[in-house]
């Protein structure tokens, strides 16, 4: 208070004009203000402006947009920039030039998201790399805020080794490269691993041209599945196989590696088109018959660990790698003993002495007469397709193996049928249709297989299925690529499918057996009188199955001819831009999904690729036998395919001229469902009065 009485009042100041609200300087006030309102920037709310930071702390961040006051802005709302530094320009979109503490509000989420759809499509049609903070977890992967839009993170595509705990992710910020848009839907596909993949494909070049076979290399376990190990060589995985794991026997590869382990290989086989490396780690180690005793001889003692048990007798591990089997006939004395389990269990220590086997050999029809047979190996009954397919040599195979063959075998024999199948009712068709049989997909099947049971494994020259422990490979790779490759056999396909199916995929059936056979008619030019132009499209359910989606002209007499079709067991993101492109080329005007398999979204898409045309989904309820069965000759004499569709579609022509009456022996039912589909589609109704004339055009 001392300073306040101390202050002297200045003489020459004007009360009466700032009592009367004159102004205190040169000027008039209003004047003045409006001078300084001309300094500053017009604010209009809901508009998105741009500004710089000028303070970060760590609750707020004050922007200036050049207006009379900062706006302030929440932290938070920039966790996906933790790079955010004073004197950025962002975007802000303007809520209120004052609230009710006089502040002015700003949003830079709101302006985000106001053109982040833009940013989005615009980054999708660049290939650019764009940052996004990860949300949360969510079924099949993550959420990304990108530009404020939550984009869909999948697992498959966070990195290119398997992810094995999801939740490390949550909460950082990385780089992403936009994938995929819906468009209708305003979903967003993101992906980390296309940004690694793009890195690492030069240094699988570099790696790739410095391979050689024989080559010992360092790598760290990638992945663990029952048929063999992935190993990371620095920037390209290679594959070792199960049974080049170790010498000896091997339930599954978690025996010998372990995740992130490193181990030494050695490289004994690599495709450089296809990026594949084949590994070993048993052969860092000498073959355990090359470490066996030299002085080890027939009639020794040597002891042993019983490793598997079988009916016929037990397998001994005398040294690791080296197993002997002891037959149940060689294990007692006794003529009762059944089973080798009613003798010895795995893990018994046993004495055993070596012995030496005996082998025969005779021709079909030969005799057998005074041999006890322990394994019969029945290699190519049938000499040729002239022989398999004459009814009376079949017959007298026959009456061979079940009066000759089979009444040498006892309790604990085995046999071992390898064919080249010409025939469905050969040897091995025949003992199928009488015999309990199934695949053989996994090698300890044999080790648990019934005494009355067969174990089928039929080795295509191209893969059709999927990958299983004793064939590793993808659909469409071949047996012997480099003698027999997918191209040749793509060819022999197209030369004669049912003789294809029969000699290298080990499929027969007589031409008698087929349901269209080679009777499909075939056209040179569509009719100038066309009245319909239509699609029908079934999706595929699971990676075995095939999409089949078939446009199609129908004319004033009925009359259908197909102009386009996608047959394909790609995913859907790979399918659904054909269709699209196949609906628009095509000139289809309306198109039916079947929605059983996912149809409904599938239809979403193409609708939004193809928007001319009307897509509509409907569920599929009738019995699908019946229906292909009962309009197998309706589809014989109203459809018509394009000239030369064999060579443009070789394996929708292959599965449809093989096709067999025996419903249960197809393995393929989509061509044919889709075919008699749009059958039952434009069949319908047919008694109604046609209008002929009337053409759908744009």
């Amino acid at each position: 208070m001392e300073e306040v009485k101390n202050v002297v009042a200045n003489e020459n100041f004007d009360w009466n004009a700032f009592e009367n609200d004159l102004g205190v300087y040169d000027q008039d006030k209003t004047q003045i203000t409006e001078a300084y309102d001309k300094t500053l920037s017009n604010v209009n709310v809901g508009e998105v402006v741009e500004g710089t930071v000028t303070a970060i702390t760590k609750r707020e961040v004050l922007v200036n947009i050049g207006y009379k006051s900062e706006g302030v802005i929440s932290i938070s709302e920039f966790r996906y920039n933790p790079d955010l530094k004073v004197g950025d320009k962002i975007e802000v979109y303007v809520e209120s030039a004052e609230d009710k503490n006089g502040q002015l509000a700003l949003s830079h989420k709101k302006a985000r998201q106001l053109k982040s759809w833009d940013r989005v499509n615009e980054a999708l049609e660049k290939d650019e790399i764009i940052k996004g903070y990860i949300k949360c977890r969510t079924k099949g992967g993550m959420i990304v805020d990108v530009f404020g839009i939550e984009a869909f993170l999948p697992g498959s595509q966070i990195d290119v080794k398997p992810i094995r705990d999801y939740d490390v992710y949550v909460d950082k910020t990385m780089e992403f490269k936009v994938v995929k848009i819906n468009q209708e839907f305003r979903n967003v596909v993101v992906s980390h691993k296309a940004l690694i993949e793009a890195e690492l494909e030069a240094q699988k070049q570099v790696i790739m041209s410095k391979l050689e076979k024989g080559q010992i290399l360092e790598g760290t376990v990638k992945n663990i599945t029952s048929y063999g190990v992935f190993v990371d060589l620095g920037g390209v995985d290679g594959l070792i196989h199960i049974t080049d794991l170790s010498w000896g026997r091997v339930n599954h590869p978690e025996e010998i590696v372990a995740l992130d382990q490193k181990i030494n290989v050695v490289i004994l086989d690599f495709d450089e088109a296809k990026k594949r490396i084949a590994l070993g780690l048993k052969q860092l180690t000498p073959h355990p018959w090359e470490a066996l005793d030299q002085n080890l001889k027939v009639g020794d003692k040597v002891k042993g660990r019983v490793v598997v048990m079988a009916d016929y007798g037990a397998f001994v591990e005398i040294a690791p790698g080296v197993e002997g089997l002891i037959h149940v006939s060689e294990m007692s004395w006794s003529q009762h003993l059944r089973s080798a389990q009613e003798f010895m269990k795995v893990g018994d220590e046993v004495e055993i002495i070596g012995r030496r086997g005996g082998l025969l050999s005779v021709g079909r029809e030969g005799s057998l007469t005074g041999n006890r047979v322990d394994c019969f190996v029945l290699d190519d009954l049938y000499k040729d397709a002239l022989e398999a397919n004459s009814p009376l040599v079949r017959a007298n195979c026959w009456e061979w193996y079940t009066s000759v063959v089979r009444t040498r075998m006892h309790n604990a024999s085995r046999e071992l049928i390898v064919f080249t199948r010409w025939h469905e009712e050969d040897l091995i068709g025949t003992l199928a249709a009488r015999e309990p049989v199934e695949e053989l997909r996994e090698w300890p099947q044999l080790e648990s297989l019934p005494a009355d049971r067969w174990l089928h494994l039929n080795f295509e020259a191209l893969k059709s299925g999927p990958p299983t422990g004793i064939d590793p490979r993808q659909p469409g790779e071949a047996l012997w690529e480099e003698q027999h490759g997918a191209a040749l056999l793509a060819a022999k396909r197209r030369l004669d499918p049912l003789q294809f199916e029969a000699m290298y995929q080990g499929r027969p059936s007589s031409r008698e057996g087929l349901l269209y056979g080679l009777n499909f008619a075939e056209y040179d030019d569509l009719p100038r009188e066309i009245v319909r132009r239509a699609n029908y499209t079934d999706t595929a359910d699971t990676g075995d199955d095939y999409l089949c989606s078939i446009c199609y002209a129908v004319d004033a007499d009925g009359v259908i001819y197909v102009t386009d079709a996608v047959y394909s067991r790609e995913p859907m993101e790979t399918t659904e831009p054909l269709v699209g492109e196949a609906l628009v080329r095509s000139d289809t005007r309306q198109a039916a999904v079947e929605s059983n398999n996912g149809g409904r979204g599938f239809a979403r898409a193409v609708q939004a690729l193809a928007p001319g045309v009307r897509v509509e989904w409907f569920h599929q309820s009738a019995n699908k036998e019946a229906r292909i069965l009962s309009n197998s000759a309706t589809v014989l004499h109203l459809l018509r395919w394009p000239r030369g569709w064999n060579l443009r579609w070789p394996e929708l022509y292959a599965h449809l001229t093989t096709y067999r009456r025996k419903f249960r022996a197809n393995r393929w039912h989509d061509a044919a469902d889709v075919v008699t589909g749009i059958i039952e589609r434009e069949v319908a109704g047919r008694d109604r009065k046609r209008v002929r004339g009337v053409r759908f055009c744009r």
